[in-house]
């Protein structure tokens, strides 16, 4: 995104981070446990649409990720 490389990990169902080429963190989302919701810490100043389509792709690799139960 506008030149740069970002690496999108994700440590569990409910934490993702997005660090820069320096491994500088300048996105994190957290799922807000049983209380429900989700936090957005955004420390590079991304678009909100950018911001959205992340969540979003984050949220797809969830369902990705679960079992099937039959």
């Amino acid at each position: 995104m506008n030149g740069e490389e970002y690496l999108l990990t994700m440590h569990n169902s409910q934490n993702y981070s997005l660090t820069n080429n320096d491994n500088s963190e300048v996105l994190r989302i957290m799922h807000k446990g049983i209380v429900g919701g989700w936090t957005v810490e955004d420390h590079c100043g991304f678009a909100p649409e950018i911001l959205c389509g992340i969540f979003a792709f984050c949220r797809y690799i969830e369902q990705e990720n679960e079992f099937l139960i039959v």
